[in-house]
């Protein structure tokens, strides 16, 4: 049975807490934390308009963008500003961005999922897997949240693709009281800021190589965010800081 299978077989039945979270690879006391925590006005301020969102979204059938739902908002009578309907973070461990792209090697594809924090555009987690399966994503996902320290009221913006609309997916979302943005299918650019980190890391690293099997192509992709993106390369757009820096600078 995947991991995948004991969680949905696990969380419905409510079995052993200790062993959900050995499952889920979250610690016991986190767990005891969340379900004791009461959310603070501003958390149930965030969820109720994340909420009104995503049913005006939904009942314009995708079409309309921040503006028009914006202004959709003010008719209703909510004070919402257009920057909160946009979804752009002025601080870090607010909005991240998810998405999996291929990897070529000569003993076929290897699929990379990356999460970014969409303030620091620092690469918080990442994971490479043989296929490209909810685990995969989920594994990313708990690594962003360990070494973030399990912030509270994340917004997490994903493309629809079968991993990120699962059940499990959305499951372990809720474990971690995070809210999922969507962008809509076909429309690439609404992840814009992952989609463009993807690019670079092939265009700069990537297609430079001709990865012989996982194990190579693992260890070349370490060395590139880990050593180089996160810690050395400068963005024009924080500064001429490297995501490391500009984390630091604007804590």
């Amino acid at each position: 049975m995947s991991a995948a299978d004991m969680a949905q077989t696990i969380q419905p039945l409510a079995l052993n807490v200790r062993l959900s979270c050995q499952l889920l690879d979250v610690p016991e006391s986190s767990y005891y934390q969340r379900i004791n925590r009461h959310p603070s006005k501003t958390q149930l301020r965030r969820q109720y308009l994340s909420l009104k969102i995503s049913q005006l979204f939904n009942a314009n059938r995708g079409i309309y963008g921040a503006p028009k739902i914006h202004h959709l908002l003010l008719k209703q009578g909510e004070k919402v500003g257009l920057k909160l309907v946009q979804t752009e973070p002025t601080k870090k461990n607010k909005v991240w961005s998810t998405d999996i792209t291929y990897i070529p090697t000569q003993q076929g594809w290897a699929y990379l999922s990356t999460i970014m924090d969409r303030y620091t555009k620092k690469v918080i987690a990442w994971d490479l897997g043989k296929r490209m399966t909810v685990e995969l994503v989920q594994r990313t996902l708990n690594k962003a949240i360990k070494s973030q320290d399990y912030p509270e009221a994340v917004i997490l913006h994903s493309d629809q693709g079968s991993q990120y609309t699962s059940l499990e997916y959305e499951e372990l979302l809720k474990y971690y009281g995070m809210t999922h943005s969507f962008s809509r299918r076909g429309y690439p650019y609404h992840n814009a800021s992952l989609e463009s980190w993807h690019g670079h890391l092939k265009r700069e690293w990537v297609y430079q190589f001709k990865y012989k099997n996982f194990e190579e192509a693992y260890q070349s992709i370490f060395w590139y965010i880990e050593a180089f993106y996160n810690s050395k390369r400068i963005h024009q757009s924080l500064g001429y800081l490297t995501p490391n820096q500009f984390e630091k600078v604007s804590a």
